[in-house]
């Protein structure tokens, strides 16, 4: 948008934004000490006194400012609302703004930090290593040596080495293919954007899941991502459908406690009228998983964060992040997501694995409210569902 002045203002969407807050006992934290493990995990991290700002050919580049850190303020409160959360979210500009806010707030009962994050910086992993670190602070313990840029120089040295790779350039080629159907066609006609969830649950227990995930010698995130092809071949009758799922991008030992966002997006593009059986679309994302994840520094999924016609459908699956093991016993922590306006994709399958074998795994469908109607997506999630069922039963179709 282009101000009075002339000049050009770059800002994100809030759906880039990651809102949490954390309910901590005020027996077990007090607002100043959690100010100060705070700041020192802030000072430590040169990802919070990280930037995003543009070169000389408007390219958008991070920037590290020595020194720079937000100090969150401390306020004495009769009571905490989501609305305190809510107020920090609002997007960022990318102009030299810090990509993250966060205050305390504290009752005579207890004491809050609300905290967003833009995803920008941030992936779940990275917020796990970034609770584990504040308690450390917090107790006096030694912070761990950051080397996030170091993986940035190192991630950016490797891409410009397999822009000039041959089988890259066939990758991407394939991924970007026109006659590939890469999300449900609309059934709404509108100019704006809204943000759409709808709930829903897997047909069978998180248990049931990962034995015939073992029987088929596959992974969950695999056969999720199959669902989804299969799913959205269904619902749009066509046979060439494309697909995204995340990769974490830990894939080395040094990696893993990274304080920084390491996700890339890995497509996967099938013609269901060769598949016969679901070991046969296994296979097929297998080995399409491997070249994926070899040239994954390429960037190869959706560009940008404007939603449009070749913006896939991505599949998340989120697991073992682990937060609450570094809080302090008796701490609450709640997301606001769904607060959140306009979205980055046109549509979402968001997986919780919720660590109970028991129990169906929840999940989301995330999608554009002003492109689909609620009644699609419904569709869509019952055709999730029966691809989940059709997968882990081995039968051919």
């Amino acid at each position: 948008i282009s101000n009075r002045t002339g000049r050009i203002d770059f800002q994100t969407q809030n759906a880039t934004s990651n809102p949490f807050t954390l309910c901590f006992p005020r027996e077990a934290v007090t607002p100043e000490r959690l100010k100060e493990a705070l700041e020192a995990v802030f000072a430590n991290y040169a990802l919070f006194s990280t930037v995003c700002g543009h070169d000389a050919d408007g390219v958008p580049v991070l920037r590290h400012v020595p020194g720079r850190i937000v100090h969150p303020e401390i306020h004495e409160v009769d009571a905490h609302t989501v609305d305190m959360l809510m107020a920090l979210v609002r997007p960022y500009r990318l102009d030299g703004e810090l990509l993250y806010r966060c205050a305390i707030s504290a009752t005579p009962a207890h004491v809050f930090l609300d905290m967003d994050t833009c995803h920008l910086l941030t992936d779940g992993t990275s917020m796990a290593n970034f609770m584990s670190e504040l308690f450390s602070a917090y107790r006096g313990v030694p912070l761990r040596q950051d080397h996030y840029y170091w993986y940035l120089e190192s991630q950016y040295r490797r891409r410009m080495a397999l822009e000039h790779d041959a089988d890259a350039r066939l990758l991407m080629e394939r991924f970007n293919r026109e006659d590939y159907l890469c999300n449900p066609t609309p059934d709404l006609d509108s100019r704006r954007t809204g943000n759409g969830r709808y709930m829903s649950s897997t047909p069978c227990s998180l248990g049931e899941l990962q034995r015939r995930c073992a029987a088929l010698g596959t992974s969950l995130n695999k056969l999720f991502v199959a669902a989804a092809l299969i799913a959205l071949s269904r619902h749009g009758d066509r046979d060439k459908v494309t697909v995204e799922w995340t990769y974490n991008g830990r894939d080395e030992n040094w990696k893993r406690d990274l304080v920084g966002m390491t996700i890339v997006s890995v497509p996967v593009a099938v013609d269901m009228a060769a598949i016969r059986c679901p070991r046969d679309l296994l296979s097929v994302i297998d080995a399409q998983n491997a070249l994926g994840m070899r040239y994954a520094d390429l960037s190869l999924g959706n560009n940008g964060v404007t939603p449009g016609e070749r913006d896939r459908l991505i599949v998340v699956y989120e697991s073992g992040f682990g937060m609450g093991e570094f809080l302090p016993k008796g701490t609450e922590i709640s997301a606001a997501y769904d607060r959140l306006n306009g979205v980055f994709t046109r549509c979402q399958i968001l997986l919780f694995d919720t660590g109970d074998a028991n129990a169906p795994m929840p999940y989301y469908f995330n999608y554009d409210s002003e492109l689909y109607s609620q009644t699609l997506v419904e569709r869509l999630c019952d055709y999730f569902n029966e691809a989940i069922t059709w997968m882990i039963s081995g039968e051919k179709q």
